[in-house]
């Protein structure tokens, strides 16, 4: 499967609670009543959750700030989401969301990329379609590589190497599940950047998730969570840019679940 990613920036006329409403309550089940025309198979919003221990971390690490969500879809293949010929139904489509897009979303601020999904850790499964958001909380790390590496030697040693990484502490971490999406079809997505001048895609993204706040931040973690999280960072590191990766917390909403 081929995935589309889509990291977004409000209008400054809204407030985030204002934009994650119009998000939920209009713009998804816009995209749900079109994903047969579309053929989109899956259709998840990421809400971004304000969070004072992240900000702090974000300031002292001179990080970007978080996007206020992640829409993230998925079809059966690159033909599927962009087809050489499209009906007239799939233009009609098309257009509709894009002029509902423009009611709340900060469009040239606002990247969107197609990836390719490699699961890491899999306790957890996908959950089914619903409108309101579980218990669980999902970290989005957007990830830029360092200027010494070029984009394959970057996916090579976040899959290799930092991912069996995580892997290995995923129990003392208590990380249910854990997805990297790496950025491809270079072809398809500049022709998706060009026309608004959006920014560049990121190399890759990477989701993680938790049963719940405490499981992700416990009030008093023992010793060897804290060292597993500092050997993390510290191979982070080696390939990610982090004055230019946002890191942020959300909550999930899943809309199409075919």
């Amino acid at each position: 499967m081929v995935k589309l990613i889509y990291c977004l920036r409000r209008l400054p006329t809204l407030s985030l609670e204002e934009f994650q409403h119009y998000w939920r309550t209009n713009h998804g089940p816009l995209v749900q009543s079109v994903a047969e025309v579309t053929k989109t198979r899956r259709y998840v919003q990421s809400h971004t959750i304000p969070d004072e221990r992240m900000e702090a971390q974000r300031q002292a690490l001179g990080r970007p700030e978080p996007f206020d969500g992640v829409a993230m879809l998925w079809w059966d293949s690159v033909a599927d989401f962009a087809p050489p010929e499209r009906t007239k139904e799939r233009e009609k489509a098309g257009l509709l969301l894009h002029e509902d897009e423009q009611r709340f979303i900060d469009l040239a601020r606002s990247p969107l990329w197609l990836a390719e999904e490699i699961p890491v850790i899999t306790a957890l499964r996908d959950e089914d379609t619903s409108a309101r958001p579980s218990s669980r909380v999902k970290i989005v790390y957007c990830g830029r590589r360092l200027p010494n590496l070029t984009r394959d030697e970057f996916q090579q040693y976040w899959r290799t190497d930092h991912g069996p990484l995580v892997k290995s502490h995923e129990d003392v971490l208590r990380i249910r599940r854990y997805v990297q999406s790496h950025t491809a079809h270079d072809e398809v997505n500049e022709r998706m950047r060009t026309p608004l001048s959006r920014p560049l895609p990121y190399d890759g993204v990477a989701e993680l998730w938790w049963e719940s706040m405490e499981d992700r931040q416990p009030s008093n973690p023992d010793p060897k969570r804290v060292q597993a999280a500092h050997q993390l960072f510290e191979d982070e590191k080696k390939f990610v840019d982090h004055g230019q990766s946002p890191v942020f917390l959300t909550k999930e909403y899943v809309f199409i679940n075919r």
